[in-house]
């Protein structure tokens, strides 16, 4: 939606909430949304697919990753289910 911009090993700033609309018409907000061209999206699907193999080949190994695995995949959950991996929410696959 264009509200912040984040690093792929970045965490979502703490203020994150308070670009949504609390209590009043969401509209106006959903209108200024800017939606990304699907190379940008296809191209950090790519990145988290990746990322997320390097922090589970970490983890396997016993070494250490900047990033938790967890919030790697749960990035790459979400934005697999937006560039249509064919599989239901509850069913997306998440192997490396």
């Amino acid at each position: 939606m264009g509200l912040v911009e984040t690093g792929p090993l970045e965490k979502c700033p703490p203020t994150l909430a308070s670009h949504f609309p609390h209590g009043s018409d969401p509209f106006p907000h959903i209108r200024a949304a800017r939606l990304r061209n699907f190379d940008d999206i296809y191209l950090r699907a790519d990145l988290n697919y990746r990322l997320h193999w390097a922090a589970r080949q970490a983890r396997f190994d016993g070494s250490t990753f900047p990033f938790p695995e967890a919030y790697i995949q749960a990035r790459r959950h979400a934005i697999d289910w937006i560039v249509g991996v064919p599989h239901d929410w509850d069913d997306m696959p998440l192997d490396t």
